[in-house]
C-alpha cells in the first residue's frame, strides 16, 4: 500500500498541469517517486510546503518549520532529518487525496524550496558523505562501479564525479543528486526558491513572509551541520572541472540544474 500510495502522490501535481501526457502518467506508474515523502514536510494549518534538498541548508530549515509549527526540536542533525523520537511536521505521506492537491497546487499554501549551486553542492557532499569512514559501504560503490580496487582507501573527489556519470539521474543518491528531480520543478509551482548562496537573507524573507516572527529564529543555531572544509567555487578540487572534457560532462549532466537555477559553467 505505501508503494501505491507513493505513486499517487506525484500523478496529483501532474494532473494539473495541462502538459502532462497519458504517456507520462503511465511512465510515472511504471517506475513511481520514492523519495517525495521523504523530502517534503508540509502543513495545512500553517499553509506551507517545502521540499528539502540535502546539502542546501535543510537541517537548520527543517528545524525552523518546526519551531514556527510550535513543535519541539531535535537537538543533532539524524533525528530531523529521520524525524524519530518526537512529534514532526508531516510529509505530504500523512494527508488524504485532496489535501495532498491543496497541498500541491492551492494558491493559499506558500511553496517553497532552496536550490545550490552544483558545483559546491557537490563539495559538500564529498566532504560530508565519502571521506568520513563511516560510509565505507559507498566508498567500495564508487571504486566497484570505476573498477578500481582500493577498498581501504578514500575515492578521490575526480573519482566521484566519474561514479555519477555513469549512473543514471534518477538512481543517484539524494545528496549529489539533481535538484530539479528532487525538487520536482517542472511539476511544482513554487512561490519562492531559495538559494544558498544568499541563505541567510533568503531565509529571513521567505519565513517572514510564512509569518514566523524573531523568536522562531533565536531557538535555532545561526548555523547547522556545517561544512569544515573548503567548498567554495575556489576549492582546488574543482580544477579538474575546470575547462576539461570532464567538465564538460559534469556540465552537460547537471544541465537542468544549471539552467532552471542559473548558475554557470566553471570556465
Amino acid at each position: 500500500m505505501l508503494r501505491q500510495k507513493k505513486q499517487e502522490i506525484l500523478l496529483i501535481s501532474m494532473a494539473k498541469k495541462k502538459d502532462i501526457t497519458f504517456d507520462v502518467v503511465r511512465e510515472l506508474r511504471a517506475k513511481p517517486d520514492m523519495a517525495l515523502c521523504y523530502h517534503s514536510w508540509a502543513s495545512l494549518d500553517k499553509k506551507f510546503f517545502y521540499i528539502g534538498v540535502p546539502k542546501v541548508g535543510c537541517t537548520k530549515i527543517k528545524k525552523l518549520l518546526q519551531a514556527y509549527s510550535k513543535l519541539p526540536v531535535p537537538d543533532g542533525v539524524s533525528p530531523i532529518h529521520e524525524r524519530s523520537n518526537g512529534t514532526f511536521v508531516n510529509s505530504l505521506c500523512h494527508f488524504s487525496r485532496a489535501e495532498q492537491l491543496h497541498l500541491l497546487t492551492a494558491p493559499d499554501i506558500y511553496r517553497f524550496c532552496f536550490v545550490r549551486n552544483p558545483y559546491t553542492r557537490l563539495l559538500s557532499a564529498y566532504w560530508n558523505k565519502v571521506v568520513p569512514q563511516q560510509y565505507r559501504n559507498l566508498r567500495r560503490r564508487i571504486f566497484i562501479r570505476l573498477r578500481k580496487w582500493r577498498f581501504f582507501k578514500c575515492p578521490s573527489f575526480m573519482d566521484l564525479v566519474r561514479y555519477i556519470l555513469l549512473k543514471p539521474k534518477d538512481s543517484l543518491n539524494h545528496h549529489y543528486g539533481s535538484q530539479t528531480l528532487i525538487t520536482h520543478y517542472n511539476l511544482i509551482s513554487y512561490h519562492r526558491i531559495g538559494r544558498f548562496e544568499t541563505f541567510n537573507t533568503d531565509l529571513k524573507s521567505i519565513f517572514g513572509t510564512m509569518g514566523a516572527d524573531d523568536e522562531v529564529f533565536s531557538l535555532i543555531q545561526s548555523v547547522e551541520n556545517k561544512s569544515q572544509q573548503d567548498t567554495t567555487l575556489s576549492s582546488p578540487l574543482l580544477s579538474i572541472l575546470r575547462d576539461t572534457a570532464l567538465g564538460d560532462q559534469f556540465y552537460d549532466y547537471f544541465k537542468d540544474d544549471f539552467i532552471n537555477f542559473n548558475y554557470e559553467k566553471l570556465a
